[in-house]
């Protein structure tokens, strides 16, 4: 965003100018050297009147997605949040797919996802429910105190477990 301002001095002499802002939201990026083994295809979230409906591919690991729009969601409001993977090597089924999942959101929008109070979702991978192909969907509740604006979501998607590291490197898978 920018404005324009003029200064002038006594003798009315003025000068005009332009004050451009650039506003990052700051957050850490994590790395992976995936091989292809698993990726994130989409990440849905339903919002009060915007939703978040994104498809994606293998992009070596991490992409960025800030620049598409956000879904708005309510101070203490809960929202179904899912997610598809793929993989390059294998079809994909309930029996092999073995992968886990994770999501965080930067409540206080300080560019660090907190482990223990900004993880919305997090499965381990294991078996039982979590082994359902595709994930199931999942409610997430938007705390009371999180602050209002733009606001980062990461999702991660990790074979064997879930992507737990929201800065880290998933490894090679």
């Amino acid at each position: 965003d920018s404005f324009n301002y003029t200064l002038c001095d006594a003798g009315a002499n003025c000068l005009t100018g332009t004050v451009s802002i650039n506003v990052t939201l700051g957050a850490c990026i994590p790395s992976s050297n995936s091989a292809n083994s698993r990726f994130i295809t989409n990440v849905s979230l339903t919002g009060q009147t915007t939703s978040i409906n994104n498809a994606s591919g293998n992009e070596g690991g991490y992409a960025n997605f800030t620049n598409l729009p956000a879904a708005d969601l309510y101070l203490s409001g809960t929202y179904p949040l899912s997610i598809t993977i793929g993989s390059n090597t294998t079809t994909l089924t309930s029996a092999n797919h073995r992968s886990g999942w994770a999501a965080f959101i930067d409540f206080n929008q300080d560019g660090i996802f907190d482990t223990d109070t900004e993880k919305v979702y997090e499965t381990n991978g294991t078996g039982g429910e979590e082994a359902t192909f595709p994930f199931p969907t999942r409610n997430i509740t938007i705390p009371a105190n999180a602050l209002s604006g733009n606001t980062i979501m990461r999702v991660g998607s990790r074979l064997y477990f879930c992507s737990g590291n929201p800065c880290g490197n998933t490894g090679n898978q």
